[in-house]
């Protein structure tokens, strides 16, 4: 959905009116913008979600309102998978964590401006997830943020609370006040486990928690490890609730670091 700038500017003018009140089609540089931004931040909603009306070309104000109408319902179902994530959310004491979730993530709900400044993350969102969502701005980004964080909590909840903080420590005694992402952390020692034949729940042994890569696997490729490693991952998901292939995709993006040679 290419629109030229004379296709937009009359939209983006509409919008002008709407934030000055009607009083004034004149505003700064900077704030016209802002307002064409969230103009196109629409549009694109609306060609990512393949809802384009097939009956002829879509004139740049229907997408724009079309688009808008799939950022405001977007924001209603992050909410509501973020009220999903909250009863069982654990921390596991990490501070990072519980100040993205439990503090940003509702002054992103209280604050987001879905109509002048949709493309707007507002939260820095300092607890990193596996996956990476640099492409990603506004509700886009924070919706598949919730979304991995989700994920990440529903592998977590597999293992004893005992057990993840004791994998923690072993990998990080300070991690409660550094940026480290948790499930990133205890799938790599369970992974280190099940490659060496150990059981999965069995605490590490290795420095600093890890198994040297040359004593796991010392004669096979990466294409064997990442054989193994999926296999081990289906079977930690296989019996969780919840959308367990979602979780299983999930893993092996991260699980594609710990086959390097220095993952374990």
């Amino acid at each position: 959905m290419n629109y030229t700038m004379e296709e937009l500017v009359p939209v983006t003018a509409r919008l002008v009116q709407a934030y000055t009140g009607m009083e004034s089609t004149s505003v700064s540089y900077e704030t016209a913008q802002q307002l064409m931004e969230a103009v196109v931040y629409c549009i694109r909603e609306l060609e990512l979600s393949g809802q384009v009306p097939a009956a002829g070309p879509c004139p740049a104000q229907k997408a724009y309102e079309l688009g808008k109408a799939l950022v405001e319902q977007k924001v209603k179902d992050a909410l509501d998978m973020y009220h999903g994530i909250l009863p069982g959310f654990s921390s596991y004491g990490s501070c990072f964590l519980e100040d993205t979730v439990v503090k940003g993530l509702p002054e992103f709900f209280w604050n987001y401006d879905v109509k002048f400044r949709p493309q707007d993350t507002i939260l820095t969102l300092d607890y990193p997830v596996l996956r990476d969502l640099s492409g990603y701005s506004g509700i886009d980004r924070v919706y598949e943020y919730i979304r991995c964080v989700g994920l990440e909590q529903m592998f977590l909840a597999g293992f004893s609370g005992d057990f993840v903080k004791e994998a923690l420590s072993r990998y990080n005694r300070f991690y409660r006040n550094t940026p480290d992402n948790l499930c990133g952390i205890v799938l790599q020692q369970v992974l280190g486990h099940v490659l060496a034949g150990k059981p999965w729940t069995e605490p590490d042994s290795g420095q600093e928690g890890r198994i040297p890569a040359g004593t796991v696997f010392p004669d096979h490729d990466r294409t064997w490890v990442m054989a193994r490693f999926e296999a081990a991952v289906y079977r930690m998901v296989e019996k969780l609730p919840g959308p367990r292939e979602e979780l299983q995709a999930y893993l092996m993006e991260a699980a594609g670091d710990a086959a390097a040679p220095s993952g374990f």
